[in-house]
Order: structure tokens, then C-alpha cells, then sequence
């Protein structure tokens, strides 16, 4: 069950201990008590994607494990769901968890046809090797129409995303993302361009 995975799941991520929001100079402007951020919950924690899912995987008959198909569309009645994929399969389970991506047919299926559409803003992420005697916070620093996301893991490793509002559809040539993201993010306090530079 849930506490079975969950032992896991602590003993190998990051407890988020403290947060906060910064500006590019790296001055405080809101720091977030361990206490206030983690309220309501047992313990909040990061792991990279890809190991939660061999560890959740790990948990699951093997033979219950399916993989390069694709979800076309599912029907319920009060049997339980079934669900179609696209190499014509048909599974039938007691409930369907939808987590097949921004454009989902589980959730077109259930709320019809949603548009994505374009939030003004473009993010690139990534997880790098990064061990540093920085206190470790989950912190966001925000600037004109630009923010930098840092948030610590486990294995000294730290997850960052970079935002910048622009124009839908707006490009970066091949192979020049860090140097335009070094010059977004040129003078913002430390260790923003360092992570940048060891992505």
C-alpha cells in the first residue's frame, strides 16, 4: 500500500526543509519557516522522476507492467473502466489514473476537448550534480519578466528551472540555450549562473 512505498520514498529524497523568494541581487524578499511549509503535510519531499518510478515500479507484479502502448480512450459503467490503447488492447480495472501528459486523452475523455494554450512564458528545467555549503532552500528568484527556480536533492544533486516571458512559438537556435540563459541571467546573485553552466 501507500506506507509501503512511502519508506522508500523518504529514505531516498530530499526533505524540503525551508523556502523563499528572492530578487536578482539576492535579497530576501519572503522567506518561508519550515513549519509554514510543510503545514497540512507529514513531510514534503523531492525525488528525481525517474527514480520514483523504478521504485513504484519495483512495488508492481511485473507482469502487470506495460509498456510502449498508448492510451486511445477508455469507457465506464458500473463494472468498473476499460481501457483502449493502441495496439488494440482492452483493459478492464476497477479506476484509471490519468497521468498521460499535457495533451491528455484521459482528461479529454472526462472534460472533452481543452485547448493547451500558451501561458506567455517559455521554461527550460534540469537536474545537475551541484554540492555546495549553502544552507539548502527551495527558493525562487524573480525578475523583470524573468524567475529562477532552485529546489535541492538528494545525492548532492539540485533541480532548476528557468522561465522568461516571450512570444509563443519563439525559438533558440541549436545548441545556444546556456549562453541566451547565462545572458537572461547575467548579475543575478549566486549560484544561478553556476548551475547554468554545469547543465
Amino acid at each position: 500500500g501507500v506506507q509501503t512505498c512511502a519508506l522508500p520514498i523518504c529514505s531516498q529524497s530530499f526533505a524540503l526543509m525551508q523556502g523563499g523568494l528572492r530578487n536578482p541581487n539576492g535579497d530576501i524578499l519572503l522567506s518561508i519557516p519550515s513549519d509554514d511549509f510543510t503545514a497540512g503535510f507529514d513531510r514534503i519531499a523531492v525525488m528525481h522522476r525517474a527514480e520514483l518510478l523504478t521504485l513504484l515500479a519495483q512495488r508492481i507484479d511485473p507482469e502487470r507492467l506495460h509498456f510502449s502502448r498508448a492510451c486511445v480512450g477508455f469507457e465506464q459503467n458500473s463494472q468498473g473502466i476499460t481501457a483502449r490503447f493502441d495496439n488494440g488492447e482492452a483493459v478492464c480495472a476497477d479506476g484509471l489514473i490519468g497521468a498521460d501528459g499535457l495533451r491528455s486523452i484521459i482528461r479529454t475523455n472526462v472534460l472533452g476537448g481543452l485547448w493547451v494554450r500558451y501561458a506567455g512564458y517559455t521554461v527550460w528545467r534540469a537536474v545537475v550534480d551541484f554540492n555546495s555549503d549553502r544552507k539548502p532552500l527551495v527558493e525562487e528568484t524573480w525578475g523583470r519578466g524573468r524567475r529562477f527556480g532552485i529546489v535541492p536533492m538528494n545525492r548532492g544533486r539540485v533541480y532548476w528551472f528557468a522561465v522568461n516571458n516571450a512570444a509563443e512559438g519563439e525559438m533558440v537556435l541549436k545548441g545556444q540555450t546556456k549562453v541566451m540563459l547565462s545572458r537572461l541571467f547575467r548579475g543575478w546573485h549566486d549560484p544561478i549562473q553556476t548551475l547554468i553552466a554545469v547543465a
